[in-house]
């Protein structure tokens, strides 16, 4: 028997298929009225949640060192069976756990429907056109064969229709609601972080860089090895200006993507495509982790403005009329301080970025 010739219970099994996959499409789209027309409730729980973990890891390392005595002891005795730090080592983890599952969901600053509603119906959209231009190769098959019966031919019509009843669905627009939130929040993050954030940081630092610096651990280490003082060049700067807003457009659109793959992951749309997609021979596509990729942009953009603020500062010792071997002591100093900054605050995210790109090839 030819492909050309295939049983009436193998269209109509394609068919219920097809349908399915389309019914889980639909849910995808309507749930995407459930989100918010635009928030920004993601970021204050993004920035809460970095204090938080750097919290929990100054008081997980100050617990390691109550617990390794007590596990030596548990390993002799076979008590006690508590771990004082438990929940803060579980706390700490947390990142690294979700990114096993492929994802990345704590990296979202915003919500906007009309563009999260824009990535699901572009997804949906390639998806469809795939199915139909191989379902097309086989209507005509068994529309010009001629031992086709007539059961073929109604079920393959029947299939033709939810097509076509499906296209209209994909042909709603979207595109002006989502530009005429996506462009002004655009332009006001980059404007906020750039004469707010950037110069309440600065104040803060200045004012309490000692106290930052007695903070045992991870103060100490870390956050007294920041410029003392982002520097008025960062803040007015035109690049930093530019880099914002490209950096905030790509964080928004990942964000976007975010909630698009959450949807998709809670309705099993990937399964049901995956499968639909082997019963009419077609090989899955593994999709472009559009997420994750712009995740590392964002990071190598904020690690940008990281070198550039501790540039300026080793560039305002270098002009200072010292001792030029003091001079050169700071001037290294500035590099290893910044060496260990990026170490932590990009390399920490850098390692949960690529744990979630191998996990998300490996499903």
């Amino acid at each position: 028997m030819t492909s050309a010739t295939l049983p009436s219970v193998t269209i109509n099994a394609i068919r219920r298929e097809v349908t399915s996959l389309m019914a889980s499409y639909s849910a995808a789209v309507i749930k995407c009225d459930a989100l918010a027309s635009v928030s920004i409730l993601p970021l204050f729980k993004l920035v809460i949640g970095i204090f938080g973990w750097l919290l929990c890891l100054e008081l997980a390392m100050l617990s390691v060192l109550i617990d390794v005595p007590l596990l030596v002891i548990r390993s002799v005795f076979g008590k006690p069976r508590f771990v004082l730090g438990r929940s803060l080592y579980n706390f700490v983890i947390a990142p690294f756990k979700t990114a096993t599952l492929g994802e990345i969901p704590a990296f979202q600053i915003v919500r906007i429907r009309y563009l999260t509603r824009i990535m699901v119906m572009y997804y949906i959209q390639s998806s469809v056109i795939r199915l139909r231009r191989a379902f097309v190769t086989k209507y005509l098959e068994i529309a010009n064969n001629s031992r086709a019966d007539q059961a073929q031919i109604d079920e393959a019509d029947a299939l033709h229709n939810t097509f076509d009843v499906f296209d209209t669905m994909l042909k709603d627009p979207y595109q002006i609601g989502a530009l005429a939130i996506f462009a002004p929040l655009l332009a006001v993050l980059s404007f906020v972080t750039q004469k707010g954030i950037f110069p309440l940081f600065r104040y803060l630092i200045d004012q309490y860089h000692d106290s930052l610096k007695s903070v045992p651990i991870v103060g100490n280490f870390l956050l007294g090895t920041i410029p003392q003082s982002i520097s008025p060049q960062v803040m007015q700067s035109g690049l930093v200006a530019v880099i914002l807003v490209i950096g905030y457009a790509v964080w928004m659109l990942v964000s976007a993507w975010i909630d698009k793959r959450s949807i998709f992951i809670a309705l099993d749309v990937i399964k049901r495509e995956k499968d639909v997609l082997v019963e009419v021979s077609i090989k899955p596509r593994r999709e472009i982790p559009l997420d994750i990729i712009g995740y590392f942009i964002v990071l190598t953009i904020f690690s940008l403005i990281i070198v550039m603020s501790f540039n300026i500062e080793i560039a305002v010792i270098a002009n200072k009329g010292i001792d030029s071997l003091r001079k050169q002591e700071l001037m290294n100093a500035w590099d290893r301080n910044m060496i260990t900054y990026l170490s932590f605050y990009c390399g920490i995210p850098a390692i949960i970025g690529l744990i979630a790109v191998v996990y998300r090839f490996r499903t």
